[in-house]
């Protein structure tokens, strides 16, 4: 069973490196792309829309090197070229520049590269890109717990995507006009709103959508107390989901489920034993359901949640041994979840001080013309190194395996041949000792 394990690791490990091995080509494909990008607006659509997102999902200080290199080319750009094409071009690195500082916890310095984006595309009257900027600026303010200026922004990006007739803004506002009131426990004013979502959806065969707007809906009755009605939309949602393989949501219906049945458990004290133990064994088994699929995606918060479900279950329930399991876990995924959030913290306070690097390496870039296909060598240079790492680790991981399989096989045939000679010595004692026989029968 020890080498099985070893061998599910190594394996795991090679598509890990393989998949690493993947981006590293793709990066250094895109960087030659780059170099021989004969118009500056090639140049900045591949540090915005290519390169900078490969870093933003593995690197955000690298990202962010990206698209302030892209604004710089952008403000140095060819005169006899349309500003306009720049600006927009510009104020969509600046927005990818405010999203990393989003997901970096640093939402004034998120808010500031917004406003600045905002200001760009008012001068353009470039009214989509005006909505955008407004629902991002509310999406921090809702994050801020700001919700008053979270809903003044989203009703701005409301009547513009309204007048552009654009049916993803308009479901997306009012969407999120929904969120605002739920967490202003306006229950009936969040329905209404997230029915307005869904009927946009729904007329744009938008699934994902749909099955959001059904989780939202089950969210405020069930807040509302009316937990059979929150169950039929989660259902509608699960089903959705399901259809989708998307796990992330099924992992989040599945928990909330469990919450509602744990809820009806509360408040049914009317009911007989027996069904009110049926809502904890439903509870239970929703929550198991959200735990397996948290763990085997990742999802700490829903792994989180579904343990504080499946504790509060079986300590109603009298099983005390689970009840300490699941606290255990409660408690060990919320010390996770803490970490993270520390992360983010400290990577905030690093914020200003990666800034000023990353600016000051910019500014060096710019100083020559030919920096940029200095640093583009590098860049290829450090990653074709890190292909030959890999590809050694790879070789290295593949021999470890070759030889576990080796000596696995070297064991069974050692164990094949002392089980033969252990039978040809049965054979020949057995005319002289018939207690040993059969003890060896038995």
């Amino acid at each position: 069973m020890r080498i099985k394990q070893i061998i599910i690791i190594i394996i795991l490990l090679f598509f890990s490196f393989k998949y690493i091995y993947g981006q590293n080509q793709k990066l250094d494909s895109l960087w030659t792309e780059y170099n021989k990008a004969m118009h500056d607006t090639s140049r900045i659509k591949l540090l915005n829309e290519e390169i900078g997102l490969i870093y933003r999902n593995t690197n955000q200080d690298s990202a962010l090197i990206c698209y302030k290199k892209a604004i710089t080319i952008a403000d140095n750009a060819d005169p006899t070229q349309t500003d306009s094409t720049f600006s927009i071009l510009k104020s969509n690195s600046i927005i990818y520049i405010g999203i990393i500082y989003y997901f970096k916890g640093a939402y004034d310095k998120a808010v500031e590269y917004y406003i600045q984006a905002l200001e760009i595309r008012e001068n353009l009257g470039n009214k989509a890109g005006i909505a955008k900027c407004y629902n991002n600026i509310g999406v921090v303010h809702w994050r801020q717990g700001n919700y008053d200026k979270a809903i003044e922004y989203y009703n701005q990006a409301l009547k513009i995507y309204k007048e552009l007739d654009y049916k993803i803004g308009i479901s997306g506002s009012y969407n999120n006009i929904g969120v605002i009131h739920n967490n202003m426990k306006n229950y009936n004013k969040a329905v209404e709103y997230f029915l307005k979502a869904l009927k946009i959806h729904k007329e744009t065969d938008d699934k994902k959508g749909i099955s959001r707007c059904y989780l939202n809906i089950g969210f405020a009755n069930h807040k509302q107390g009316n937990y059979n009605t929150a169950k039929e939309y989660y259902q509608k949602s699960l089903k959705i989901d399901e259809e989708l393989c998307d796990k992330y949501g099924m992992a989040i219906v599945f928990n909330n489920i469990a919450s509602t049945h744990t809820a009806l458990y509360d408040s049914a004290t009317y009911l007989g034993i027996k069904a009110r133990t049926a809502c904890l064994d439903s509870a239970i088994i929703y929550s198991d359901k959200a735990y397996n699929l948290a763990v085997e995606i990742g999802y700490v918060r829903i792994q989180n949640e579904a343990a504080s479900n499946l504790q509060k279950a079986y300590t109603k329930l009298g099983r005390y041994k689970k009840a300490i399991k699941y606290a255990e876990i409660f408690i060990t995924t919320k010390d996770s979840m803490f970490s993270e959030e520390k992360t983010k913290a400290l990577a905030e306070m690093e914020t200003k001080y990666e800034s000023e690097k990353n600016q000051l390496m910019i500014e060096k870039m710019e100083k020559q013309k030919e920096s940029d296909n200095k640093t583009i060598l590098a860049q290829q240079a450090e990653n074709k190194k890190q292909q030959i790492i890999i590809i050694s680790i790879i070789g290295g991981l593949i021999m470890v395996l070759v030889f576990l399989i080796i000596l696995l096989r070297m064991y069974r045939q050692k164990q094949k041949a002392n089980y033969l000679l252990a039978v040809q010595n049965i054979e020949i004692n057995k005319q002289k000792d018939e207690i040993q026989y059969l003890h060896l029968l038995f």
